[in-house]
């Protein structure tokens, strides 16, 4: 059977794209294949004092719309064409939303599961110095990915920052916040499709599109029912089985759910909570992580809290 090459696959899916947009011949060789391909070999001293050779990689795949934007990724099974991949795939992401990017990725040959917090630093500082001549604010923006965390945009920004002699916090994304990185970062990738299973399942629970005619005509959350006559209890019911029906067996942070009111022009989240300790008086919530040493009385759900649906 024939190994899938997921770089022959981004080609394949831009040439599809491209024939259906009947796209003159060098507007399609241009942006098919990468801008440039950096493959670095580097030494790193490890925890028991050996030296071991890791392997990195950044594709800078097209910057025709602004900077190089993508991220870096820590994984054992990684190889050039994955990268390769990804790097085109950011190309059409970042032009699809419209935001002012081209497309990158990178990476380092590991298993973080294996190297200590010692060992993941200096194997990101020292890639980082290996690539540093091609990133940059205006150049190429790194950000996190499969294995790799704010800590290690901040090793990264504190590496290129030396190099610089003068602080640089803009050569990175997904930083901790304290060095300029974005609130709801960190959550955004998984909130982001959880926001979809939940319109879907309000349209199960609610086929009358009770919440959706609300959200479509802005009516003020200060109203205390979605349409006149309907009242909070009713809202309140519709939501708890959409929740159930989303997030069935499934745990959710609170913060999450939230946000999701908020994207709705508030129309779920007046009625958020209520649903939520309705569902955990019918034990339809099996179980609450709450943060550490914070009390919590029956019926109340902290923004930073976890919940698990039955």
């Amino acid at each position: 059977m024939e190994e899938l090459n997921p770089y022959h696959i981004a080609q394949l899916q831009f040439d599809r794209a491209a024939e259906r947009l009947r796209l003159e011949r060098w507007l399609r060789d241009m942006p098919r294949v990468p801008d440039r391909t950096l493959s670095v070999e580097f030494p790193v001293k490890m925890d028991n004092g050996d030296i071991r050779m890791f392997t990195g990689y950044r594709v800078q795949h097209n910057n025709s719309r602004g900077p190089y934007k993508g991220g870096v990724r820590y994984s054992p099974e990684m190889n050039l064409d994955e990268v390769r991949a990804l790097a085109t795939w950011m190309t059409w992401k970042t032009a699809v939303v419209d935001i002012p990017f081209g497309g990158a990725k990178g990476g380092v040959v590991c298993d973080p599961s294996t190297l200590s917090q010692a060992e993941l630093e200096r194997i990101t500082r020292r890639y980082t110095y290996e690539i540093s001549d091609i990133i940059g604010p205006e150049l190429d923006i790194p950000a996190p990915d499969v294995n790799t965390t704010p800590q290690m945009m901040a090793w990264m920004v504190d590496t290129y920052s030396m190099g610089k002699r003068h602080s640089e916090f803009g050569v990175a994304t997904g930083k901790p916040t304290f060095l300029g990185g974005s609130h709801g970062r960190l959550e955004a990738t998984g909130i982001s499709p959880s926001f979809e299973e939940m319109k879907e399942a309000m349209w199960k629970v609610d086929p009358g599109g009770l919440f959706h005619w609300r959200a479509s005509r802005r009516i003020p959350v200060e109203q205390t029912s979605f349409l006149p006559g309907v009242a909070d209890s009713e809202c309140v019911s519709s939501l708890s089985d959409a929740l159930v029906a989303a997030y069935g067996g499934r745990t959710v942070p609170v913060a999450g759910l939230e946000e999701f009111g908020r994207r709705q022009r508030n129309v779920l989240a007046r009625h958020l909570r209520p649903a939520l300790s309705a569902l955990e008086s019918a034990g339809k919530i099996v179980e609450f992580v709450k943060p550490s040493g914070a009390s919590r009385r029956r019926g109340t759900f902290p923004s930073d809290s976890l919940v698990t649906f039955s």
